[in-house]
């Protein structure tokens, strides 16, 4: 069975794949089938990642919308006919960042890198520190209602 380490890494490896091909622009997106299934695909995989993470781990770090990339996964795999393919582009590349310097920031501060145990204080010593590609302001709040991730992440729904 997964543990949550593995899981936030799957979270992390499947932004990355979006980030690869989201680099080719919204008109290129929009015209391109296999790029719209392939981000389609990943934000699918985020979400059911999402949706096996431990509550502890979800508790720990309740400013991510968890129960709303799971509720685009759903709607992403049972409303696939009314999708706006817009709304997903724009997860993609608004979301995706902010959701990829947390997921770092997850694993770099609570995991010990010789266990898979969850923990609330940083390990200095963990070979996961990484100097983050977004850096979020101090004043930023992912619980606020005009948080980009919060905004975006289930608009990704029909026209």
């Amino acid at each position: 069975m997964r543990d949550d380490k593995e899981r936030l890494r799957d979270i992390n490896e499947a932004i990355e794949k979006i980030e690869k091909y989201a680099s080719i622009g919204y008109q290129a997106f929009a015209e391109d089938e296999r790029t719209q299934v392939w981000i389609i695909h990943h934000l699918q995989v985020i979400g059911e990642a999402s949706n096996h993470l431990s509550d502890e781990l979800t508790e720990c770090n309740q400013d991510i919308p968890w129960a709303d990339i799971v509720g685009l996964r759903n709607i992403l795999v049972h409303q696939y006919f009314g999708i706006d393919i817009k709304q997903v582009w724009e997860t993609a590349e608004l979301d995706m960042p902010i959701l990829k310097a947390r997921i770092r920031e997850i694993l770099a501060d609570n995991y010990n890198h010789t266990t898979n145990e969850f923990t609330n204080s940083p390990t200095k010593d963990s070979p996961l520190r990484f100097e983050p590609t977004y850096s979020r302001p101090e004043s930023f709040d992912f619980k606020s209602e005009k948080c980009p991730l919060r905004e975006n992440i289930m608009c990704a729904l029909w026209d």
